[in-house]
């Protein structure tokens, strides 16, 4: 058996979803901070400042977008490919994701935490697919989810292969 994970690209959903949010959260508190501690509540003065809350915001998003982009880890050379594919889903599910879309090559899970779940909705980063292919599983997630299927595959058939970990570009 021969495991791969990759990094993918970030995405651009996750980017101006995370700086629009970022940018709205540091515009409010900048207006309450202003109006409370102006004397006169009309004059808020706000173009002295945009510049670095902007900044902020996309620094924000730049480390937020490349911290949460999707791993893939592609496995190959298996005895088993169904056998493993359908251990690759009840895994899943007993670790925090429930079957979402189920297909016979194809399954697409979804975290049950809520907080986890609203970030998949704005951002697309909590969601996992599970492909199986001619002699190949590809699944796609988040890292902590991919990391820890990955130990559990090795511990569960005792593997003690190298893990090889490649940027995708």
């Amino acid at each position: 058996m021969k495991m791969k994970t990759h990094i993918l690209k970030p995405t651009l959903r996750a980017f101006f979803g995370t700086f629009i949010l970022a940018l709205i959260t540091f515009f409010t508190f900048r207006v309450i901070i202003a109006t409370v501690n102006s004397p006169n509540a009309i004059e808020l003065k706000i173009f002295d400042w945009w510049l670095w809350t902007t900044l902020l915001a996309v620094g924000l998003a730049l480390g937020t977008t490349f911290g949460v982009r999707k791993h893939q880890l592609s496995i190959a050379n298996t005895k088993d490919s169904n056998k493993l594919y359908n251990w690759i889903v009840q895994y899943m599910s007993i670790n925090g994701s429930q079957i979402e879309i189920r297909k016979e090559c194809e399954t697409n899970l979804r975290s049950v935490n809520r907080f986890n779940q609203l970030f998949d909705n704005w951002f697309e980063t909590e969601s996992i697919s599970v492909k199986l292919g001619d002699d190949k599983i590809v699944i796609k997630g988040p890292n902590r989810k991919i990391d820890k299927l990955e130990r559990g595959i090795r511990s569960h058939y005792g593997l003690e292969t190298k893990n090889v970990l490649e940027l995708s570009h």
